[in-house]
């Protein structure tokens, strides 16, 4: 069993040791922080919009429905907080 694990940090220590190793490693942590970024960006924007312009988010789509403009907003924040946070964890398995 030592050999096996003394193998498995060979290979380990190998693998940290590759230039493209770190280069994914790199690439990985910018597109993660590009993707937090978008959501802190995408999220405070929202908020600032329920705090200064309540009014135009609860304005009608069209005469006639009870559908405003904040639903869709708001479905799509939701969506996009979902496939942002999606997305950063497959970025961060790989």
């Amino acid at each position: 069993m030592n050999d096996a694990l003394s193998n498995q940090d060979a290979i380990n220590q190998q693998i940290e040791r590759n230039p493209l190793f770190h280069e994914l490693v790199r690439k990985r942590q910018a597109f993660a922080t590009l993707l937090s970024l978008i959501m802190l960006v995408l999220y405070v924007g929202f908020i600032l919009l329920i705090a200064f312009a309540p009014g135009w988010l609860g304005t009608p789509l069209h005469a006639g429905t009870n559908v405003t403009r904040g639903i869709p907003i708001g479905g799509r924040a939701d969506c996009d907080v979902v496939c942002a946070d999606w997305r950063l964890c497959l970025a961060c398995q790989r």
